[in-house]
């Protein structure tokens, strides 16, 4: 019997699936969407170099802790616009 309790291990499966996600995003840019990160950790650190190595001047907003806007705004991207405060207006 399989355990399907616990999924596989992330590894070199996701990133595939991240390289879809990314390029899922050039219509996002084209027609002016809005792209937004939640979080400054590991995974979304990753995702926003994926994001810049692709669309460099897209516009992003950073959902973050007080500490972790501290660590993301030493990026010096004009692009990334960070808040502390995720409001359901500000997510609508």
């Amino acid at each position: 019997m399989r355990n399907t309790g616990f999924p596989h291990p992330s590894g070199h499966a996701c990133v595939p699936c991240l390289s879809h996600r990314i390029e899922g995003l050039d219509a996002i840019a084209r027609d002016g969407g809005r792209v937004a990160l939640w979080g400054w950790g590991r995974e979304g650190r990753a995702a926003y170099r994926a994001i810049r190595s692709r669309f460099p001047t897209l516009p992003l907003t950073l959902f973050c802790d007080a500490a972790e806007a501290a660590q993301a705004g030493t990026q010096g991207d004009s692009h990334l616009v960070i808040e502390t405060e995720a409001t359901g207006d500000r997510l609508s």
